[in-house]
């Protein structure tokens, strides 16, 4: 079993993880991902390359054409989410050999360490209507008394590679007005319109955090 971790920054963030913020992430899950990628929504300096320590520093504007046509996507399609976006379809993309898929934004790490990783693996394998698994959060205000809701956000996921690599992302409807409407039509409503429209599920594990450092 293959497990990828991934996170994401621009230009204006690298430095945080020249620093340690990325290693701070993986760490604090405290399992031996098979692989660590970050992804770069700019152009990075080539001595900031030099000095950073990752399997793959991988630049998303080298792919995007061949990830959109894979994905059967078009820019406009995102209505001005493109950039909320193409990071997370990227690393989808790129991570085939994979089994699952770890991701965390640029601004979130694990509150505490803790495996939930291994529990999150566990729960896709053993119920086919949960899709996604991610910690707590103070974003994650809807889920019922088992853990369970249609929501779905980009801070902090579980995945199992095999099922978003396929063309899920192209329903319009339903208009999930609980997603920030600045943001336009982002990787995560097509992925909330994806639960909503599969019968399918995010399990929050309300015994593991995420936060919001200031690094």
């Amino acid at each position: 079993m293959t497990v990828l971790f991934t996170s994401k920054t621009w230009g204006g963030d690298f430095y945080k993880f020249l620093q340690g913020a990325f290693d701070k992430k993986w760490l604090s899950c405290d399992y031996p991902f098979s692989a660590k990628w970050l992804l770069l929504n700019n152009k990075i300096p080539k001595l900031a390359y030099d000095e950073f320590r990752v399997e793959q520093i991988i630049d998303v504007e080298k792919y995007t054409d061949i990830v959109l046509k894979f994905f059967k996507l078009k820019k406009e399609d995102f209505k001005g989410g493109y950039y909320y976006s193409i990071c997370e379809l990227t690393e989808i993309y790129l991570a085939d050999r994979f089994d699952y898929l770890v991701h965390f934004a640029s601004d979130v790490t694990m509150s505490k360490d803790g495996n939930w990783v291994e529990k999150g693996i566990k729960i896709l394998k053993e119920n086919p209507h949960i899709s996604v698994v991610s910690p707590a959060s103070t974003e994650n205000t809807y889920h019922d008394e088992n853990g369970l809701d249609q929501m779905f956000s980009d801070h902090c996921y579980l995945i199992k590679v095999s099922e978003f690599r396929k063309p899920i992302y192209l329903d319009k409807e339903p208009v999930l007005d609980n997603y920030p409407k600045y943001a336009g039509n982002t990787f995560e409503k097509m992925v909330g319109r994806y639960l909503h429209n599969n019968k399918k599920y995010r399990r929050i594990l309300d015994e593991f955090k995420t936060e919001h450092p200031s690094w």
